[in-house]
């Protein structure tokens, strides 16, 4: 929405603030010319009058072009109006997507691009030498009109004659050269020998004298050498005469034309100072406006319902009694007489015809003068200020509406501007919009574009509707997609109904599973099936047709989307502990990646690109002979599973990024070396799912909350004993573990303790580990580095790494503090433990001190150990004593922005029930009293219905998960189905596609249970039916916010290159 300012088009005087109306340069410089003759004689006062209004038109024009040249050196890409070339090759839908068209169409950009710039740069060329010549003429007609003016001056001078007109101008250009050339840009030589070329002179007479003397030597005494004396000066009528003239001249040639140059100056100030302030109030107003819309929730549709129905037949009732009287005039009208009307219709003619003779009689009447000029330009400059002044008002709507989506008007209240605009929105942008957008500002020296909250409030987990649906012959051109998978799934379930389901591997793991693409040989697929894949196909198409997709982000959030894609001077980065999005400075992105981590030069080293490349072969040559040397070893699926993932392998250096941490103050990042894709990744994935086996066998290993909850149930403090709960959390545990100790720890445990855990390969177990800790080489940006101690975070066993690592020191001082110890478990690097207090004080803290230097005693990890408590914070549980037992509720940390997905996004069906059903899963679970759970359910609530969702159908679906979880204690877990009783579907989810029971409806007249034909399940392959199973509709989510904006690989587009922050850091 507009504001009511920006909807003037047209000129107005009576429109113009008292700002607005300052005096344009040729009214205030026509205005000095006519206060300085306004003394003289009228005669001598028309002609230079004239004189002075010629020479400022052209001072006018002359301005005007350099105004233009000023434009060509400030912008660029500035090309008049008139020489803009609009061009684009347009082909029909046939070749848009050829790529020969969009060649062509390149080329043709690049023609038009090429032949603007040369146009430009002609026009600029030929502005320049108009400006050249414009120069000259002004110097002529200022020579030009001074002579007539001085001959003007001298006709009524007697002490002067005409004759010595010439000697007149050389004696002023002696007294007063600098104040004539002033406003000329020349030297005194050259105005005097244009003066000679405009006049055919072949030379100057010498003027009647050289200065002017200073009088004030007369009456003062005679302390000078060579006193000034009444004999010595020149004639009575020279020392009145020239300063006369000099006035005169001044105020009508040169002092006009410096009120012109400082009146426009002094409006374009003026114009960049309305601008300032329009910009800032404009600006404000709109993002308090928007802050109270963001805060409003939508208002309840029943009580609207009524609203709207009561305002609908008010608006009828009017409407009624506006056409009962326009019936009732025209029955009146019809009654009339023709005549007369005809009569009275000539009679309107003649009148009109002899106004319009009149009027072309006054304009054919034209007088050409030079005053009539002046007022030409006197209303064309008003008419500029006033649309210089207009345009501002319109570009600056114009740029809050982009952020935005509208401009509030800064002369309304916030409250009145929320409700225009609340009123303004589209029906289902009212009732679904987030009322809690918000995201961490981390910027210090530059300031982020203005309601980038609106779109980052969404939340990284925001799915923008893809730009079209899914077609048919999409579906149908995919090589690996839903008809291709489908069909393959039938052939193979054919093929084993007929020879046999294969038992299973005894050690299977579906982490290392690699798809198949054998299909069975057609004899064992029955022919009626393609003819019913074919029917299936032919409702399918009737589906999926072709249509317009509907965006879900506004036309704002998809300017600022685009702004921050392709923008370098910020990056959206993901908050430690699901915190929600931050944005922060490109370069203090780095800076910190420099300062926190990558300046300890005994954890990184920096390598040159050479060097990395041979490190990056070398290990690869180490991984292939791991493969080689335990190929025997190691289960034939899972070295399938390595050797190819290992070929996939695009980019063989994992990346390093942060994570801030926001709920520490002051800030603080977490280091992520990414291994997704690189090549230990497979690596990697194996050697998590050995250690989880080893990791079990550790007696402080804690799996999860869920797990600590299930032990506290059975868990009781010792009676008649003073209990303390205490956390501890280690300080930077992933990058401060020492490598070999660590590497060396692990090995004794694995080696000491195989025989609780038979099926682990230990041998390549502990060579696996060696190379990936000892190996890792990453990429920042344009640079690359190795990490000399510690494991990586965010490669696949890092935890288990951290645990086992760390757990074997744990097994060897945890059985010294058994009697202080009532409780000790960690997960990673944070330790819950009931420390039980010995009755002497003093030797309770003696132990106690001990008890945390033997945390601490473990190749210099260092712990922060809390105080001893009767409550304690740990992972996101609250817990505390409660009588000979530890009570547990949820903890929430206080910057968590509950960015849930809104109710908008474009995610699959399904993913708003597992949320809420998750979730109450994890409050009953958690949560040692009913009440905690019912309250955390109710926060919840109240956090989605900020998310945009209606209250009555989170409700149902709060009720339907509860009743799940209530009634899952007593399902049978075997007997829950799983995908190899499905047929599968698989889909890149768009809100327009057609829903899921319609694609199943489709497949159950078609395939599964065509009218008047066997059913599918009762198939006979080989005598055996083929069984019954039920077609589901899988969805792939398409990109969101976090995949769009993600700066997890910094490329040479994305800013300045890291490497030159090497050295300033």
């Amino acid at each position: 929405m507009s504001s009511p300012s920006t909807k003037r088009t047209r000129f107005d005087s009576a429109a113009l603030s008292p700002s607005d109306s300052a005096p344009t340069p040729m009214a205030a410089a026509r205005q000095s010319i006519s206060s300085s003759v306004e003394s003289l004689q009228p005669e001598i006062a028309s002609i230079l009058s004239r004189l002075a209004v010629e020479l400022l038109v052209c001072f006018h024009k002359l301005k005007l072009k350099q105004n233009q040249v000023k434009k060509f050196a400030d912008d660029p890409d500035f090309i008049p109006i008139s020489a803009r070339v609009k061009f684009a090759l347009k082909g029909s839908k046939l070749v848009e997507q050829d790529e020969e068209y969009l060649s062509l169409a390149a080329d043709t950009n690049s023609i038009v691009e090429n032949f603007q710039k040369d146009l430009r740069s002609k026009i600029e060329a030929a502005t320049k030498l108009e400006v050249s010549k414009l120069q000259e003429v002004l110097l002529d007609i200022f020579l030009k009109n001074l002579r007539m003016a001085i001959k003007t001056i001298l006709l009524c001078e007697d002490a002067f004659k005409t004759e010595e007109l010439d000697k007149v101008f050389a004696t002023l250009s002696k007294l007063y050269s600098n104040d004539l050339v002033e406003n000329f840009t020349v030297t005194i030589n050259h105005l005097i020998s244009t003066y000679k070329r405009v006049h055919s002179l072949p030379s100057l007479p010498p003027p009647f004298i050289t200065e002017l003397p200073d009088t004030s030597g007369i009456t003062q005494s005679s302390q000078f050498s060579q006193p000034t004396t009444q004999a010595n000066l020149p004639p009575q009528r020279i020392l009145v005469f020239f300063p006369k003239l000099w006035r005169i001249v001044d105020s009508i040639f040169i002092q006009p034309l410096k009120i012109y140059e400082s009146v426009m100056a002094r409006n374009l100030k003026a114009a960049e100072l309305k601008a300032l302030g329009e910009e800032f109030f404009t600006t404000k107003t709109t993002d308090d406006t928007e802050m109270q819309v963001d805060s409003e929730p939508p208002a309840d549709p029943v009580i609207l319902n009524n609203l709207i129905q009561k305002k609908v037949d008010i608006a009828t009732k009017k409407l009624s009694a506006e056409v009962s009287k326009l019936r009732l005039a025209l029955n009146k009208a019809k009654k009339l007489v023709s005549g007369p009307l005809r009569c009275l219709s000539k009679e309107i003619r003649r009148s009109h015809r002899r106004k319009h003779q009149r009027y072309k009689r006054r304009e054919n009447k034209t007088e050409e003068s030079v005053e009539k000029e002046t007022a030409k330009i006197i209303e064309y400059e008003k008419q500029s200020l006033y649309s210089r002044l207009l345009q501002i008002e319109l570009d600056i709507g114009k740029k809050v509406e982009k952020y935005y989506g509208y401009s509030a008007n800064p002369l309304l209240s916030t409250r009145h501007n929320a409700h225009i605009r609340m009123g303004n929105m589209p029906i289902h942008d009212y009732f679904l919009r987030p009322t809690n957008k918000a995201f961490h500002d981390l910027t210090s020296t530059l300031k982020p574009p203005p309601n980038l909250r609106s779109l980052l409030g969404l939340g990284l987990g925001f799915i923008p509707t893809p730009y079209n649906p899914t077609s048919f012959n999409k579906l149908e051109s995919d090589t690996s997609g839903a008809f291709q998978h489908l069909e393959r799934s039938l052939r193979l379930r054919c093929f084993f109904t007929a020879k046999g389901q294969p038992e299973p591997a005894p050690n299977w793991n579906p982490k290392f599973h690699i798809p198949s693409e054998w299909i069975p040989d057609e004899k064992f697929f029955p022919k009626v099936l393609p003819r019913r894949l074919h029917q299936f196909k032919i409702r399918l198409r009737q589906l999926f047709r072709g249509r317009k997709s509907i965006p879900n982000l506004s036309r704002e959030h998809r300017f600022a989307l685009d702004y921050l894609r392709r923008q370098t001077d910020f990056i959206v980065a993901i908050c430690d502990k699901g915190l929600g999005p931050a944005i922060i400075e490109y370069d203090k992105y780095i800076e910190l990646a420099f300062r926190d981590h990558l300046n300890d030069t005994s954890t990184y080293q920096r390598l040159c690109f050479e060097t990395a490349g041979m490190l990056c072969f070398e290990n690869k040559q180490r991984l292939e002979k791991w493969i080689d040397d335990h190929s025997t070893e190691v289960e034939d699926t899972e070295m399938i599973y390595i050797k190819s993932k290992m070929d996939e392998v695009k980019d063989p250096m994992p990346y390093f990024y942060l994570l801030m941490k926001v709920h520490k103050k002051p800030l603080k990042t977490r280091p992520i070396v990414s291994f997704s894709g690189s090549l230990f990744h497979s690596l990697g994935v194996w050697i998590d799912v050995q250690l989880q086996q080893v990791a079990n066998t550790l007696t402080s290993y804690l799996k999860s909350s869920f797990d600590l909850v299930e032990i506290f149930k059975t868990f009781r403090l010792p009676p008649n004993r003073r209990c303390r709960l205490f956390t501890a959390d280690a300080t930077s545990m992933y990058t401060n573990i020492d490598t070999e100790a660590a590497t060396q720890a692990i090995h004794d445990y694995i080696m000491n303790n195989s025989h609780l855990f038979p099926t682990v390969p230990l041998v390549p177990l502990v060579e696996a580990i060696d190379i990936l800790m000892n190996t890792n080489v990453f990429q920042f940006g344009d640079t690359f580095w190795l990490q000399l101690t510690g494991v990586a975070m965010g490669a696949p066993p890092a935890p288990n790494i951290a645990t086992i690592s760390y757990g074997t020191h744990e097994e060897n001082f945890l059985p010294k503090f058994q009697a202080n110890l009532g409780f000790y478990k960690r997960y990673i690097d944070d330790v819950f433990g009931v420390w039980i207090c010995d009755e002497d004080p003093i030797t309770d803290e003696r132990r106690w001190n001990r008890f945390k230097r033997k945390l601490n005693d473990w190749h210099g990890l260092e712990w922060t150990v809390s105080e001893r408590l009767d409550t304690a914070v740990f992972l996101d549980l609250n817990l505390s004593i409660t009588g000979n037992s530890i009570h547990s509720s949820l903890y929430e940390k206080e910057n968590n922005l509950h960015l849930f997905l809104p109710a908008r996004s474009a995610h699959p069906p399904g993913v708003l029930y597992g949320l809420i059903a998750g979730s109450v899963h994890r409050a009953f679970s958690l949560c040692t009293d009913r009440s905690d759970a019912i309250d955390f359910l109710r926060r919840l609530l109240r956090h989605l219905i900020a998310r945009g969702y209606s209250k009555s159908s989170l409700t149902s679906l709060f009720q339907k998960a509860i009743q799940n979880y209530q009634s899952r204690a007593t399902d049978d877990v075997s007997s829950r189905s799983n995908t190899s009783d499905h047929w599968l579907f698989k889909l890149t989810y768009h809100p327009q596609d057609p829903p899921s029971k319609l694609i199943q409806h489709a497949w159950n007249t078609s395939v599964a249970e065509p009218r008047l034909s066997k059913p599918l399940k009762d198939l006979d392959i080989l005598f055996r039916p083929l069984g019954h199973r039920r077609l589901i509709v899988c969805y792939r989510r398409p990109a969101n916010l976090g995949n769009l904006l993600s700066y997890r690989k910094i490329s040479p587009d994305s800013g300045r290159p890291v490497s030159s922050f090497c050295e300033e850091l």
